[in-house]
């Protein structure tokens, strides 16, 4: 009976929707293309002194997976939790950048975020900016940075040795 009913409806393939693509686990977090997407945005609308905050093409995955790195270090320990009078005042300075609310809108719509999921994402930023300053201070100006870098590299190598990570091969061509 099934193969008489199907007999009669043209059948269409199915399409595959992809939501989004994962590329990376660390611990037990997902990394996704649509972090990276976010990521990108945000280097530029909340700068932040951390490298792994900024935005480098070349090494976007890398950064994003270091982020993600930094933010399970720590944990829910009380000393890397913002305040919420801080995570409102940046939350404020994020939004009065913007002086069209289309483009805003926009924004939010294009990155998947309501109001408290970004307040989320800011909340996380700070989280990682607290943790890099906690343990190797802010880069200093007389330096430019460059010993300061040296030591967030070698930090970083050393966090990342004490975490489970596996990048995901995904075709560029899928």
């Amino acid at each position: 009976i099934l193969s008489i009913l199907s007999v009669g409806r043209a059948e269409t393939p199915p399409t595959i929707v992809r939501a989004d693509l994962v590329l990376a686990v660390v611990s037990d977090s997902v990394v996704t293309e649509s972090d990276i997407r976010l990521h990108r945005e945000m280097s530029t609308l909340d700068p932040s002194p951390v490298p792994s905050l900024q935005h480098n093409e070349a090494d976007a995955i890398q950064n994003v997976i270091d982020a993600t790195v930094i933010r399970s270090l720590a944990g829910r320990v009380p000393v890397y939790q913002p305040s919420t009078t801080d995570i409102r005042a940046r939350w404020s300075l994020f939004q009065n950048q913007w002086t069209d609310p289309a483009a805003y809108n926009a924004f939010m719509q294009i990155h998947g975020l309501n109001q408290d999921r970004l307040y989320q994402v800011l909340k996380q930023r700070m989280i990682i900016e607290r943790v890099v300053q906690r343990n190797l201070g802010n880069p200093s100006e007389s330096d430019k940075g460059s010993e300061w870098n040296k030591a967030y590299i070698a930090w970083l190598e050393q966090q990342r040795s004490s975490i489970r990570i596996r990048k995901i091969d995904v075709e560029k061509d899928q």
